[in-house]
């Protein structure tokens, strides 16, 4: 994943991240997650990436979020399609109360 960092640049100021902080959150079946903090505006940005046999394909987000919290929401469980409709039954209910 070093390409990652020849490669990409920071969306906020456009420096390149040669002076930023990458924090490796997961790696999965050919992905992986990265936190990158930029070196010069402090900018976070979420990054999944996967190395191919002949390029590097990846997206990226800014996040407002720190290492820490990314890694926490990472590692909470799905949601259910059982949590989903109970959000929805009681969406409906308080739209008819209203």
């Amino acid at each position: 994943m070093k390409k990652l960092n020849l490669l990409a640049k920071c969306p906020n100021c456009g420096r390149k991240h040669s002076n930023s902080k990458t924090h490796i959150l997961k790696q999965k079946s050919g992905m992986t997650t990265l936190h990158i903090t930029c070196g010069h505006c402090n900018v976070s940005v979420l990054v999944l990436a996967s190395e191919g046999p002949m390029e590097l394909l990846s997206i990226g987000m800014m996040i407002d979020l720190n290492e820490e919290e990314v890694e926490r929401f990472i590692s909470m469980s799905s949601v259910t399609v059982d949590e989903v409709i109970e959000v929805h039954k009681l969406l409906t209910m308080t739209k008819k109360s209203l």
